[in-house]
């Protein structure tokens, strides 16, 4: 299973280029996410690569699929932040939004599996059922 990494969401001036680092994390947090969307019910498909390393060449197939397995995950939970289409041309700005998306999936994620109320659980109190029944 993979582990999360604490997303950089705030690169200022001292952001060079997005490297290996960068594209390991956000590939390792994806997979995380789908790891925690899978155990609520949420079906997801996804394939990362979590071990780039600075002799590995980020192909245009590559590109596609970083942004489209965080475009799937964050369809899941209807987070409408809009992506970059693509890391060409990846600017301080674009790399913030894309770690920012997956840490607003991740937060929605624990508000989903902290708030869920399952039929096989009993009602702590009648308050819930109450609430049911009126509809």
């Amino acid at each position: 299973m993979a582990v999360w990494t604490t997303p950089v969401t705030s690169r200022g001036f001292g952001m060079d280029s997005y490297n290996v680092s960068d594209l390991n994390r956000v590939e390792g947090n994806a997979e995380y996410l789908s790891f925690e969307l899978g155990e609520i019910g949420y079906t997801n498909t996804m394939t990362t690569k979590t071990n780039w390393n600075e002799l590995d060449f980020f192909t245009e197939s590559e590109d596609e699929r970083y942004i489209s397995n965080i475009e799937n995950l964050k369809s899941l939970v209807a987070i409408e932040t809009v992506l970059p289409s693509s890391l060409e041309d990846i600017t301080k700005t674009k790399a913030n939004t894309i770690e920012s998306v997956q840490l607003e999936i991740k937060n929605r994620v624990e508000r989903i599996k902290n708030n869920r109320l399952f039929a096989s659980m009993p009602a702590s109190n009648n308050r819930i059922l109450q609430f049911i029944r009126r509809g």
